[in-house]
């Protein structure tokens, strides 16, 4: 908190209440948890930062499920798929549906847990693709810098060799 004072980013005391949160939840001291939580969302709202406060709407979500209050637990995990479906944060997405089989089959609405688990399936083969397409466009820009290098220490080499012909 001393650092922030000086930097005075809304972003940090942000992510210093998702820790909280965290921490909290983890000690299962549900109350404390979902204010750091709801307090995070706030300021994570002021700075703009979507992923964070889609990540602090989908804890506070999983925390009202564990306290069994499905009614809100289903209001949060829509929020949060709406703020994950809005920004295309897939992986976000995928994390939500598995919570929605959970909280469908504790409820025994077996039709609805089984439509979101072929979502979950479905955002998932797509996350693993979209993962693949990634390491092979790194590969790929890899590639073009290591013969680029070596295109450049030939050029290097090339203009030693002049250099040497013309003295």
């Amino acid at each position: 908190m001393k650092l922030n004072q000086t930097l005075k980013n809304r972003e940090l005391e942000g992510a210093l209440q998702v820790y909280y949160g965290e921490w909290y939840k983890h000690e299962r001291q549900f109350e404390q948890a979902i204010q750091s939580f709801q307090k995070a969302q706030n300021i994570l709202a002021e700075t703009k930062n979507t992923k964070a406060q889609t990540y602090c709407v989908f804890m506070l979500a999983k925390i009202s499920y564990e306290m069994k209050r499905y009614d809100e637990a289903h209001q949060l995990f829509k929020q949060a798929e709406n703020l994950a479906g809005k920004y295309k944060f897939n992986d976000y997405l995928v994390r939500i549906y598995d919570e929605y089989v959970k909280l469908y089959s504790e409820q025994n609405d077996l039709p609805k847990a089984l439509i979101y688990s072929k979502l979950y399936a479905d955002k998932s083969i797509e996350l693993a693709e979209q993962s693949n397409d990634d390491k092979m466009q790194i590969l790929s820009l890899e590639k073009n810098i290591a013969e680029n290098k070596l295109q450049l220490n030939e050029y290097e080499a090339k203009s030693k060799v002049n250099r040497i012909l013309i003295f």
